[in-house]
């Protein structure tokens, strides 16, 4: 599966990355930092940092932490890249077993935070509803959803595994994800009103469907709500 990517959760984390790299080669404690939603930072009432030294102290850090580093950064939570700055920091100082340390505060946060993500994965599958769309190349499967997570990037592959031979596109305010047979393109997001109008032709088969794969048995009822 080809894929393209722009403006996307991905590109964000890999800045912070660069920038944690920096901070933590110039032996920088959180406190000193102020991160923005973007994944850039600032020395406290100072200057941008500029991501430059390559290396990181990283050899030590666990590859859980990347996992986790990457579902946390869908979080809507504003100090996202500040909790996960201060992990990598204390895994790097002294704490090497703290991914396993349920009950510390931060790490009780950042599971939340995980956890949270996923659900928002969940019900992206679940719920994501396609209506034709026709187009001058042809009908094409359009949805609008809104997640509560930035989870379109890393949700999007599961609908092109599920309808290869279907051209789509899923539309949200924080990304837009496409499938055109051959290439997954994930472009930024785009306001409710500027999604095309659809035909509700599809309303029943979608219904059928949805039916057809729901069990009573796994219906878990605090992640419906």
């Amino acid at each position: 599966m080809k894929s393209s990517v722009e403006g996307s959760v991905s590109r964000t984390i890999a800045q912070w990355r660069a920038i944690a790299r920096t901070a933590l080669a110039r032996d920088m404690p959180p406190s000193q930092l102020a991160w923005r939603d973007d994944g850039t930072a600032s020395h406290l009432f100072g200057d941008d940092i500029a991501p430059s030294e390559p290396a990181l102290v990283g050899a030590s850090v666990p590859r859980q932490f990347v996992a986790l580093a990457g579902s946390v950064a869908c979080h809507r939570d504003e100090l996202r890249w500040t909790l996960l700055y201060e992990l990598l920091w204390r895994l790097t100082h002294g704490e090497p077993h703290l991914l396993e340390i349920a009950s510390d505060p931060l790490m009780h946060r950042l599971m939340r935070m995980h956890r949270a993500v996923r659900r928002a994965s969940h019900k992206m599958k679940a719920f994501v509803r396609f209506r034709a769309v026709p187009t001058p190349d042809g009908e094409e499967f359009i949805a609008w959803f809104e997640p509560a997570a930035r989870v379109v990037e890393r949700t999007a592959p599961f609908f092109a595994e599920r309808f290869p031979s279907m051209q789509w596109a899923i539309l949200t305010p924080d990304g837009c994800a496409r499938w055109d047979l051959t290439t997954l393109t994930i472009s930024p997001g785009i306001e409710r009103h500027q999604a095309p109008a659809t035909d509700d032709s599809l309303e029943d088969l979608w219904r059928t469907y949805y039916a057809g794969i729901f069990n009573p048995a796994r219906l878990n009822r605090d992640a419906m709500r």
